[in-house]
């Protein structure tokens, strides 16, 4: 086993094809975020490798996201699975987030991926929320037309009201969701539109590049101002946005048990790909 700080070209290669071969086996995919891995400009994140015969058959990786919780990903090669390498490579990443002054950890598992589930929940670990990935299948052949709505780029001098807009909309906490959103302004892969009407600020949508694919995601629209279709309007628009810079193939993410977001998203085109669970677990328990 082996921790890295950097990954070379060949490295990355190797993972992108073992996460090729579980998608195989097992026919779902571990949550990867293969920007971060790939650039590794992330302060607060750890990539751990076991080898065997110099190849890579298992990998974990750590990410901090968020002050306090550190993201847990994983995925073991069909044929070294149930040796304990998981298991080995846990204790490690555990043991070195310990001294990352964290309150939690959130691993994140496919949902049909019952045998690690079950494993961490002997750990004591807990389901937090379960989150989709949709992708766009089909486009509608003309778009609606709402009068006096515009979507456009949202400018740094912005993040206030952003913030005010997202926190009457989802229960996050302003500090936390203030520091989230300046990383939308400052990373090269991260991108926010606001949806406005008659000059003010009624909804948004961020947008996410990972491998050159565009997930969108925490979009909302003022509750004054919901049920008008101004989401489907908004969801419609950064379709053509996304299409016309050539991006063909687009994704967004959705908690699970939103289900009135999940029939705007299906009414837009978009199908259910993937299924995530996020467990949590205390760092020192």
């Amino acid at each position: 086993m082996i921790e890295k700080p950097v990954l070379d070209k060949k490295e990355f290669l190797k993972l992108t094809k073992l996460a090729d071969v579980c998608y195989k086996y097992d026919g779902f995919s571990a949550r990867m975020y293969w920007n971060i891995i790939k650039e590794r400009a992330m302060p607060g994140k750890h990539d751990y490798f076991y080898l065997v015969n110099k190849q890579i058959v298992a990998y974990l990786a750590s990410f901090i996201f968020k002050k306090g919780e550190a993201e847990i990903t994983a995925m073991v090669h069909p044929n070294y699975r149930r040796q304990g390498i998981f298991k080995k490579l846990l204790k490690k990443a555990r043991s070195d987030l310990k001294n990352e002054n964290l309150d939690k950890i959130i691993f994140i598992c496919p949902h049909q991926a019952t045998v690690i589930i079950s494993y961490l929940e002997k750990l004591g670990a807990k389901l937090d929320h379960s989150e989709l990935v949709m992708k766009l299948q089909t486009v509608p052949d003309s778009m609606m037309e709402i009068p006096n709505l515009n979507l456009e780029s949202a400018e740094r001098s912005e993040l206030m009201k952003l913030v005010d807009l997202h926190v009457k909309c989802f229960p996050d906490p302003v500090d936390r969701t203030a520091r989230r959103f300046v990383d939308g302004f400052i990373q090269p892969n991260r991108k926010i539109y606001k949806l406005i009407l008659h000059g003010d600020m009624v909804g948004k949508v961020h947008v996410r590049w990972d491998q050159d694919r565009p997930f969108l995601h925490d979009l909302c629209i003022t509750p004054s101002e919901q049920n008008k279709n101004y989401g489907q309007w908004m969801v419609q628009k950064i379709i053509k946005i996304l299409k016309d810079q050539g991006y063909h193939k687009i994704y967004l993410e959705v908690l699970a048990d939103n289900e009135p977001a999940k029939r705007l998203y299906e009414k837009t085109g978009f199908i259910v790909t993937d299924h995530f669970d996020y467990l949590f677990k205390g760092v020192k328990s």
